[in-house]
């Protein structure tokens, strides 16, 4: 029987599951499985003014615009012009491409606009499509009209979508679907392609997510940086965090000193080496999505990847966490 679209968002609910995330908190809230959901769901709302089914399956195949566009302007915005590299004028060709008849709530929040020398700015996705393409000739600003950290959150659970969909789609449930296998598959080198390419034009570093065998780290290697690159780097643990290297007399930091700090500090686990995390988890966070005490925490950090930031902050490898919590699980389920 063919399936629905109803099936590719309750494949995703289960797969979120089975990766070990929680579906309620200790206190009974909704968990980080409907954090995701939602976010996907409001995602759609903006694009398609509705997160049915029929709008799920639109974003699972328009992924990389969409996905594209929020790695870009992960810090606000970012600008494209004619001396930008050619994986950049194809992104922005097949975002224009897919988005052209969007609504104007979705042109409010993904914003691309092209300013002209006497002040005219023309921001109509059709418009500007028109006007581009075949030929590239124009600066034009892609922004994301939201605060950052709504901006990150909405990144993230379209990233963890695509993850799902690598992990989901197989040949025969891309016909049934009408999605090009292919396609999909390729986004991922698509999205490495322009990630790189982040770090040219508008700022320098980009956070480059750690594994259970590597920590995360800035990239380029080289340089110095201000300390809200180390706060992206350590993510919610540099609330109140001491910054662990000394600035030099302009009150920059060595980029290279603080990747070494990192690796020092860094413990790997001898588990098989996991995909990329940027977003590593606190020990509050840990605690939140496992149930577990501080005393389990500890027994069991040994095989966690993590690293020690200072005595009291430890940020830990998510993956790694989530495996052990699913073993803890289970040697508990088999004692009753």
């Amino acid at each position: 029987m063919k399936q629905t679209q109803t099936d590719l968002r309750q494949s995703f609910h289960d797969w979120l599951v089975r990766q070990g995330l929680s579906e309620k908190t200790r206190t009974g809230r909704a968990g980080t499985v409907y954090e995701y959901i939602r976010h996907i769901d409001k995602v759609c709302d903006i694009i398609l003014l509705k997160h049915d089914n029929d709008s799920w399956k639109w974003l699972a195949q328009h992924i990389y615009p969409i996905l594209g566009f929020l790695v870009l302007c992960r810090k606000g915005f970012f600008e494209v012009n004619l001396n930008s590299p050619s994986c950049i004028k194809e992104f922005l060709t097949s975002f224009l491409n897919n988005m052209s008849t969007a609504d104007r709530k979705a042109q409010n929040y993904f914003m691309v606009q092209t300013q002209y020398s006497d002040g005219k700015i023309l921001d109509e996705y059709l418009s500007i499509r028109e006007f581009v393409l075949p030929s590239f000739c124009n600066e034009i600003t892609l922004k994301l009209n939201i605060q950052k950290a709504v901006a990150n959150n909405e990144r993230k659970a379209v990233r963890k979508f695509y993850q799902f969909l690598c992990d989901w789609l197989t040949l025969q449930k891309a016909e049934q679907y009408g999605f090009d296998y292919s396609k999909i598959r390729d986004v991922q080198n698509q999205l490495d392609d322009l990630r790189q390419e982040t770090t040219k034009p508008i700022f320098r570093f980009i956070v480059r997510g750690g594994t259970n065998r590597r920590p995360p780290q800035l990239e380029p290697n080289t340089g110095h940086c201000g300390a809200d690159w180390i706060r992206e780097l350590f993510g919610k643990a540099s609330r109140g965090m001491a910054i662990p290297i000394k600035p030099d007399s302009t009150g920059k930091y060595s980029v290279s000193e603080l990747n070494g700090w990192v690796k020092n500090n860094f413990q790997a686990s001898k588990k098989k080496e996991g995909p990329e995390e940027e977003e590593w988890w606190t020990t509050k966070r840990v605690l939140k999505e496992t149930g577990w005490t501080k005393d389990i925490l500890k027994r069991k950090r040994k095989k966690i990847a993590h690293i020690t930031i200072s005595d009291r902050k430890i940020i830990f490898y998510p993956p790694d966490v989530l495996n052990e919590a699913r073993q803890y699980n289970k040697k508990k389920t088999a004692k009753f």
